[in-house]
């Protein structure tokens, strides 16, 4: 799933977590289903992807990171395991 594309239905989403964000509930649902994702992109997109990450854990908890019991630890966890990135400058 790309969350860069726009289709003619679709607000434009400029920045990648400003989409992430506005398609948390899909996002957190194909999270808990073991999804792994991969961001390509600016380091300021990268961190921004990060942010709108753990703000969805804050939202919608922390279920199918294995056991995490806070958003930072949620976010640790799937950078290591379930998270590629392709950062340029």
């Amino acid at each position: 799933m790309r969350y860069n594309s726009v289709t003619q239905n679709e607000a434009i989403l400029t920045v990648d977590c400003s989409r992430i964000w506005h398609d948390r509930e899909e996002v957190v649902e194909l999270f808990q289903n073991g999804a792994k994702f991969y961001t390509c992109g600016s380091t300021r997109a990268a961190s921004g992807i990060k942010a709108a990450i753990i703000k969805m854990f804050e939202t919608f908890g922390t279920e199918g990171a294995d056991g995490s019991k806070s958003a930072e630890e949620a976010w640790a966890k799937i950078q290591n395991e379930r998270y590629a990135v392709d950062v340029f400058s």
